[in-house]
């Protein structure tokens, strides 16, 4: 609706702003909005933001083509047969293509930005699942290390303790008690 009413503004003189193509551009712009929603859920259905990039271009490029086809039918039934508005031309298919091919443009932007954030969102859960995975790994491996020196260091503490008994009783003592807490 911005766009239209942009290329209003700066190619028209004044004489393309009736009441008629101002209600024209609020029934483009809810029909856009309900068609891409209906879109956006049949791609979310099909799970197309998995797809890799060759399968998912033609499957763009035909829904693409598809909505804005279904767009420019629904416009022109309402506008032409049931509301007729006051200053919009008369039909005819040249108008009809060229308006299906613009809401194409505006679908397909719309399309490679919402795929475009859904790339970006998918790499970014893979990144962090491969940042957790990392993390609990370093963990296993900390915990490993720990079982082994445990251990390890339990070994040399009674050896130690043992020679302790012989020479010296008390510091054994005190000793088994430190390993105790």
């Amino acid at each position: 609706m911005l766009f239209s009413i942009a290329m209003m503004f700066i190619f028209s003189n004044g004489s393309d702003w009736t009441r008629g193509t101002i209600i024209l551009q609020v029934v483009l712009l809810i029909s856009l909005a309900v068609f891409s929603h209906a879109y956006r859920n049949y791609i979310k259905g099909n799970e197309w933001s998995l797809l890799s990039i060759k399968q998912l271009i033609p499957r763009v490029l035909l829904g693409v083509i598809i909505t804005s086809l279904a767009v420019q039918i629904f416009v022109h039934v309402l506008i032409y047969f049931v509301i007729p508005l006051d200053g919009i031309l008369p039909f005819s298919w040249p108008s009809f293509f060229g308006y299906t091919f613009s809401v194409s443009l505006v679908m397909a932007l719309w399309s490679t930005i919402y795929f475009a954030y859904q790339f970006v969102q998918r790499n970014r859960r893979s990144e962090m699942e491969k940042l957790v995975l990392t993390a609990a790994l370093n963990e296993a491996e900390l915990a490993i290390l720990k079982n082994q020196i445990n251990p390890h260091f339990l070994f040399n503490a009674l050896n130690n303790i043992r020679s302790l008994i012989l020479s010296d009783p008390e510091k054994a003592r005190t000793m088994v008690t430190h390993i105790s807490e």
